[in-house]
């Protein structure tokens, strides 16, 4: 009887025992998917990033190109202004000082006076010679101290206003290429300081 308990107590142990779950492929490989798939949902596609960098990337415009724009825009009569202006401009020949809205107000006038009215305006955009300096190495900036010494009214609110800084650019582009006869109407419309302020070229002054 005593040998029987042990036995008997063993068999209870081994059959009270639970069977382990035999582990498939299909049972392996599930959850592995179901990782794989929330993985490729939650990661951004590569097209999107390209096309958000895209969208970022804005091209620069030199000087050059900056005065090509403001000579297009009023070859088209002054109806878009595809240019950036500094928050007042200035008119170089009088020196008086016009905030933005103002001055966007008054360039359809500039573009009007600028060509001859017959005159095939983007062909001659196309002929003018753009010539750049430096402001502080013009001989218009030279010109202008001068004048304002000597007491002229308009040279003298000129320097008032605008206060020279390093990289202003002078442009006088009321000039063909080929050295040839006049071309335009009005030439103080073709006369500009620039300024690059925040990455940008802006329009801080006209006249001659």
């Amino acid at each position: 009887m005593k040998v029987l308990i042990p036995i008997l107590i063993g068999l209870l142990v081994v059959g009270c025992g639970k069977e382990q779950p035999t582990n498939t492929k299909e049972s392996n490989n599930t959850p592995e998917k179901s990782a794989k798939k929330k993985v490729e949902k939650e990661t951004p596609s590569k097209v999107d990033d390209k096309n958000s960098t895209t969208a970022k990337l804005v091209k620069e415009l030199t000087a050059e190109e900056f005065v090509t724009e403001v000579i297009k825009s009023l070859a088209d009569g002054g109806k878009q202004m595809s240019f950036d202006l500094s928050d007042k401009v200035i008119a170089i020949d009088s020196g008086k000082e016009y905030p933005q809205e103002r001055f966007k107000e008054m360039w359809p006038k500039f573009a009007e006076i600028a060509f001859e009215e017959d005159a095939p305006k983007d062909a001659i955009a196309s002929k003018l010679k753009i010539q750049l300096s430096p402001v502080e190495d013009s001989e218009f900036l030279t010109n202008i101290r001068k004048a304002a010494e000597q007491g002229d009214f308009n040279a003298m609110r000129l320097m008032r206003f605008y206060k020279p800084q390093a990289g202003d650019m002078y442009c006088d582009a009321s000039k063909p290429k080929d050295g040839g006869k006049r071309m335009v109407k009005y030439e103080k419309a073709f006369i500009y300081i620039i300024r690059k302020t925040q990455g940008k070229w802006r329009l801080r002054g006209i006249g001659g």
